[in-house]
């Protein structure tokens, strides 16, 4: 079954004509667009392609879509485990309480798939809501090494298509971002972080991974394309502690009126949900590109939130530049900001969160 076919099989539950189903599907591979000229979105199988920088992809605008965002092994293979805190540590502030909250929301893997010397095996998963972020091992196991990264390199500059899907099918958009680091540089691994975040649960579903078309460099200088897929699938399941703060609050600003539906945090991530009383003006347009009156439109409703988590301690945490999905409907649109968190929190050391001019008090 072809992508589009896996689409269209996915809205049998939904009382729609053949030729109905096949105009929504075009309009959702056609409305998934690039936020910034550094990131290309992912249109025809919900791919989004590699940055120097772990950074956002994909704004969704429009549509109740099927997400397929689609990453042969199967989980639990033979072995011990990779607990989830030591699959993170590379990535996150990993003190004595990091290492605690990691543990207690996330669960290891342990799903690998090989092909042509290199290895890719899923470490761990943890998440929320609706937020996942899993961290993969890449070995090569041909006896060649990677290059050593630059010293001002956070992130290494590998390249790698990378899939996901889920089973039963999630509806509505998605947005993420994943990046390589090469934690131990001048050997055989490197290591990428994925995190994604959808606008339905994805909890408990099972998860199945393809990647492709891995481009790196060697110790030796060489740059090697392997234009080879690797799938596995495997259970994504992890512990949710996500609070929620309310809702029903109201706030103005760029000439609008937005209601607040929800607000949610938890030790990874924040959404805020709010519903905007005015229809996002869109011109359809080249998938990947963004003209200037959909870019004025979409910093109007989006991009100009200021969303911040205030510490105990004073430090501030802007989420104002998170991803997200709008969804435009008759006089009002649906607006979901939010993402992943680049460091790990107890939520018990948060004070408020501020979204525009409402406060809301972690009690």
């Amino acid at each position: 079954m072809n992508f589009k076919d896996e689409y269209k099989a996915a809205y049998d539950d939904i009382s729609l004509t053949e030729e109905e189903k096949e105009s929504l599907l075009n309009s959702v591979m056609d409305n998934y667009r690039a936020v910034g000229d550094d990131v290309l979105a992912g249109v025809k199988r919900g791919t989004f392609k590699k940055v120097p920088k772990k950074r956002r992809w994909a704004l969704g605008v429009a549509v109740a879509a099927v997400t397929s965002v689609m990453l042969v092994g199967a989980a639990g293979a033979a072995g011990t485990l990779t607990p989830a805190s030591d699959a993170f540590k590379g990535f996150f502030g990993m003190g004595p309480a990091e290492t605690e909250i990691i543990d207690s929301i996330g669960h290891p893997i342990g799903a690998t798939a090989a092909a042509d010397g290199v290895e890719i095996t899923a470490e761990a998963v943890i998440g929320d809501g609706n937020t996942i972020c899993i961290v993969y091992t890449i070995t090569l196991t041909d006896g060649t090494t990677f290059a050593v990264p630059e010293d001002d390199q956070e992130y290494i500059d590998f390249q790698i298509m990378h899939d996901i899907s889920f089973a039963p099918a999630v509806m509505g958009g998605a947005h993420g971002s994943y990046g390589f680091k090469d934690l131990v540089p001048g050997d055989n691994q490197v290591h990428l972080i994925s995190d994604m975040t959808f606008d339905k649960p994805v909890n408990g579903k099972t998860a199945h991974v393809e990647m492709s078309d891995f481009i790196y460099k060697t110790s030796a200088g060489e740059t090697v394309t392997k234009d080879l897929t690797w799938k596995m699938s495997f259970k994504a399941e992890y512990e949710d502690s996500t609070i929620n703060l309310g809702g029903g609050q109201t706030f103005s600003m760029n000439d609008l009126d937005f209601t607040i539906n929800s607000v949610n945090l938890s030790p990874i991530s924040i959404e805020v949900d709010c519903t905007v009383a005015a229809e996002l003006p869109w011109d359809n347009q080249e998938s990947g590109k963004m003209n200037d009156k959909n870019a004025k439109a979409q910093d109007r409703f989006f991009d100009s939130i200021p969303i911040q988590i205030v510490m105990n301690n004073g430090t501030i945490i802007d989420m104002t530049h998170s991803g997200g999905s709008l969804e435009p409907s008759s006089d009002t649109t649906h607006c979901v900001k939010g993402g992943f968190l680049d460091t790990v929190i107890n939520v018990n050391d948060v004070d408020k969160v501020i979204v525009a001019d409402l406060e809301y008090p972690v009690k």
